[in-house]
């Protein structure tokens, strides 16, 4: 049914409801212009957080479209009672610090549960206790799936996390752990490249004992489970980071306590020694590029570590000048030359290019802030020379990320 049949004076007032400061962005992920409601809570949402809310009973949520749908009188001044800034003082009144608020870009299960728990769970009213968050606490214990290190085969696994360290046993019962992660040196994310079609999924990371990141793929068998997790973990390394920084503020802990990557995806990088481009999975995380040969690897190939005073620019040499997107990424751990990137697309080298360029000019901007400390470094004894020339590109590129599929890449490891 069209908003035409209702009366035009009620369409326009519906309209202004949501024009409104507050009620102009979702209540739930902050997204613009949001032309869905619950009717139930007052509300404006965006069209993804509605599709949550209709998977909430109906007396908690009710939705309809701003645009589509009939509103009957009494439905459009229940939301002018209500309000996305009344409601939320209401819902979100008592937000953990280790809960990350959704944005318009979050995964699909931390959007959910913020939904779910908001609404069903009430986790966040200004009278609900601790015991209904036990994740507040720091310490969690129980099964999770992982992945194998060397195959996409998913065992369960009994994980702890008590006193400032994570760990996870082959068995409940077993006397030893399999890994012990002290908990100020992991990080978590729940947008995990290549476990699109896990929902409940979340990636761990640490340094293992020879400098080596490691990266660790779970699933829960809920997402309440491992949204759990992953507050339980934010939760405990916010208590780690207390004692190691006494003087940062709360807010200040809880955006140091995880961090999404900045940016990940393929590109082609040419290795030391060889004149063939490889294709390599590439993440973007603080100041280290990271490449993989496939982007559920547990341990990276290698890193190129960003300093302020770095650079990215499209100079290429010129023997390389036949490729179309394609830029050069010019470190001061590699001095002679550079590091020539071959990304898919225009989009994706601008993409790229802005991301690199924003990294480190915060690292020139705040270096001890954003600047972590390398464990190692590719081997850089056969870099590009300075001597090959860097200019503007002149002539028209020809071979594309496409192209290159002929030259082995992505078949040798380095």
């Amino acid at each position: 049914a069209s908003l035409l049949k209702m009366s035009e004076s009620m369409r326009k007032y519906l309209q202004s409801l949501q024009r409104r400061d507050g009620n102009d962005r979702c209540a739930e992920c902050d997204k613009p212009n949001p032309r869905w409601a619950s009717v139930t809570l007052g509300i404006f949402v965006c069209i993804e957080c509605s599709g949550i809310h209709r998977k909430l009973s109906v007396s908690i949520s009710r939705v309809h479209s701003v645009e589509l749908d009939i509103w009957k009188d009494e439905m459009v001044q229940q939301m002018e009672k209500g309000g996305n800034r009344q409601s939320n003082e209401k819902w979100a009144a008592n937000v953990p610090p280790c809960w990350i608020r959704p944005n318009p870009n979050s995964p699909h299960v931390c959007r959910e549960q913020w939904i779910r728990a908001k609404y069903e769970r009430r986790e966040f009213t200004a009278d609900t206790t601790d015991i209904n968050r036990p994740y507040i606490l720091g310490s969690m214990q129980g099964f999770l799936f992982k992945r194998k290190k060397d195959s996409d085969d998913y065992r369960r696994r009994f994980f702890v996390l008590k006193d400032r360290c994570l760990k996870y046993y082959i068995n409940e019962h077993d006397k030893n752990p399999k890994c012990t992660m002290p908990i100020a040196g992991v990080n978590i994310t729940l947008d995990v490249p290549g476990m699109e079609n896990r929902p409940n999924a979340m990636l761990i990371n640490c340094r293992n004992d020879i400098g080596l990141i490691r990266n660790i793929f779970v699933y829960g068998d809920s997402g309440q489970k491992i949204m759990d997790w992953f507050c339980a973990i934010r939760s405990s390394k916010m208590l780690a980071l207390r004692l190691q920084n006494p003087v940062l503020y709360t807010h200040e802990l809880a955006v140091l306590a995880s961090r999404d990557f900045t940016m990940y995806g393929d590109m082609c990088k040419m290795p030391p020694k060889q004149n063939k481009f490889q294709k390599r999975f590439f993440v973007l995380d603080g100041n280290y590029l990271r490449y993989y040969h496939d982007k559920k690897d547990a341990l990276p190939l290698g890193e190129i570590v960003l300093m302020g005073g770095d650079r990215v620019d499209e100079n290429v040499p010129t023997h390389l000048r036949e490729y179309i997107n394609i830029f050069m990424l010019h470190t001061s751990s590699r001095a002679r030359g550079g590091f020539p990137l071959l990304a898919q697309t225009p989009e994706e080298k601008t993409r790229w290019m802005v991301a690199i360029h924003l990294t480190i000019d915060k690292l020139g901007k705040f270096p001890q802030q954003y600047t972590l400390r390398p464990s190692y470094t590719e081997d850089d004894s056969d870099s590009l020379s300075s001597s090959s020339g860097y200019s503007p590109p002149l002539t028209p590129r020809t071979l594309t990320f496409e192209n290159v599929q002929g030259t082995n890449w992505g078949a040798t490891r380095y």
